[in-house]
């Protein structure tokens, strides 16, 4: 499933493409200010952003900058309500990759969507962070070419980070997002547990603890 950032101010606007977007079979994640999408749409794995130029508390060009200097392969749509081709041309020099002028139709945006998805399309069956390669097609895992054994859940937290490769996953990001095969939620500590499990079969410099707040890999 592929998932969708949105930082949009209005309610409406953002219902309606949650409907739509569900529909089609994204999964969306929203905000409707600048100052809480700075940490979101890196908080866990994107596969495009669409970024309101008009906000309350600033100008969404901010975010595509961000975006585009930590995340330089993540497409970027904007949305403008003004027609002023100014607004375009500096969302285009900060790496934007097209841009919907309000009003749109919701289909009309779903379809720029899935053209940008189309053109930003690549191998996803691979990660690796050093000397770790995760074949996610056979769901093994190699560290310097040699298969390491891991559990279900042991794999699916190292993916998780393999996949936010370079930031930091906060501990409360993980515990949602990781469970067991019972379908029950990993406690804090039964997570310290795993990470440890995980850096005894992949080495200690395989998880970076990032104090007070989470895990990397880098």
């Amino acid at each position: 499933m592929k998932r969708i950032f949105l930082l949009e101010d209005d309610p409406l606007i953002t219902k309606g493409l949650r409907f739509t977007l569900q529909s089609e079979g994204f999964a969306l994640t929203s905000c409707a200010a600048l100052r809480q999408a700075r940490e979101a749409v890196f908080a866990e794995p994107f596969d495009l952003a669409v970024v309101d130029l008009t906000l309350p508390d600033g100008c969404g060009t901010q975010l595509v900058q961000l975006i585009k200097e930590r995340l330089p392969e993540l497409p970027v749509l904007i949305l403008t309500a003004r027609d002023d081709e100014n607004d375009v041309v500096r969302g285009f020099d900060l790496g934007a990759d097209d841009y919907v002028t309000k009003p749109f139709g919701s289909r009309e945006l779903v379809s720029r969507i899935k053209n940008l998805l189309r053109r930003y399309k690549k191998d996803e069956t691979v990660l690796a962070a050093g000397d770790i390669t995760a074949d996610l097609s056979a769901e093994r895992v190699y560290r310097n070419g040699a298969e390491v054994k891991l559990s279900a859940l042991e794999y699916r937290l190292l993916i998780l980070l393999l996949q936010n490769k370079g930031h930091t996953v906060p501990r409360e990001r993980i515990l949602d997002r990781i469970w067991d095969l019972a379908g029950n939620y990993v406690n804090d500590n039964t997570l310290t547990v795993y990470i440890k499990r995980i850096r005894e079969k992949l080495g200690e410099d395989a998880i970076v603890t990032v104090k007070g707040i989470g895990y990397r890999v880098d």
